[in-house]
């Protein structure tokens, strides 16, 4: 059957629509679609962002007994240092009242500031089996060096990024805890009665300071099952831990979490 020249055309214009419209998804997926190497389809992920390439500063000097109560005189909430190995990041940490009392404040001049401070949860203990840590994300858009915060820590999302970063410390006042990242995973988070991401699924609870054996159990096998890549290093329910929760890029159902298995202590 012959198509009159009309319909031709119509047909031409259709094509060209066609063609360009999965030309424009084509393009969309790939920028915002997440390298298999990122998640390994084992996360609920759709497009995260992450730091390819990590800017990475030397550490200034040692971390001394004294350096830790000069900052504990600028603010008694002053808690520990946390640092890479790497230079990743190294930056002071606070506990406040409440998790809201650093959240937007300066720990210098308790001062309002956006980004905030690093902060330990106000209900961890340094004698947890798990301590948590929250810092802010500041997103690649407003600062592209990804240095600021917890910006850093998505450098972790790749395996390839892994082993230059995978030692922390945290300096306290009379000792030196030296922890190494056992899992990286993005944990999905579900609405609250507010419609709000503020609480995982059950048995995802990274946040717990203190955990039964049957908890413990539910929790890392799920963790597992989200890792982004294997690190080698296993937690038991005898470890103890370090969490490190941050943001993700226009994600408000995700949050990024690193553990960190607690390897030594040393006086210093």
């Amino acid at each position: 059957m012959k198509l009159r020249t009309r319909d031709k055309v119509l047909l031409a214009i259709s094509l060209s629509i066609i063609i360009a419209s999965l030309c424009t998804l084509a393009y969309w997926y790939k920028l915002y679609t997440p390298t298999k190497e990122l998640i390994q389809n084992k996360t609920p992920t759709e497009a995260v962002v992450v730091i390819e390439e990590p800017n990475i500063e030397p550490l200034e000097g040692d971390f001394t007994k004294s350096s830790w109560q000069n900052n504990h005189v600028i603010n008694e909430d002053y808690i520990t240092q946390l640092r890479f190995a790497s230079g990743l990041i190294d930056l002071p940490v606070v506990q406040g009242e409440s998790n809201s009392t650093y959240l937007r404040t300066d720990w210098q001049s308790l001062a309002y500031d956006d980004l905030g401070s690093i902060f330990m949860d106000a209900y961890s203990s340094l004698e947890d089996q798990n301590i948590i840590i929250y810092g802010h994300n500041v997103y690649l858009s407003y600062d592209p060096s990804g240095t600021q915060m917890f910006t850093p820590l998505h450098a972790l999302a790749l395996e390839r990024n892994y082993e230059t970063n995978k030692d922390i410390y945290l300096y306290l006042k009379n000792e030196l805890r030296h922890y190494e990242v056992a899992y990286v995973f993005y944990c999905p988070l579900v609405k609250d009665d507010n419609g709000e991401y503020t609480k995982t699924q059950s048995g995802y609870e990274y946040y717990y300071n203190e955990y039964s054996t049957e908890e413990f159990t539910t929790f890392i096998n799920n963790v597992k099952k989200l890792s982004l890549y294997d690190t080698g290093i296993e937690l038991t329910a005898s470890d103890k831990w370090l969490t490190l929760q941050t943001c993700v890029d226009d994600r408000a159902d995700l949050r990024l979490i690193i553990i960190a298995k607690e390897i030594d202590i040393t006086n210093y």
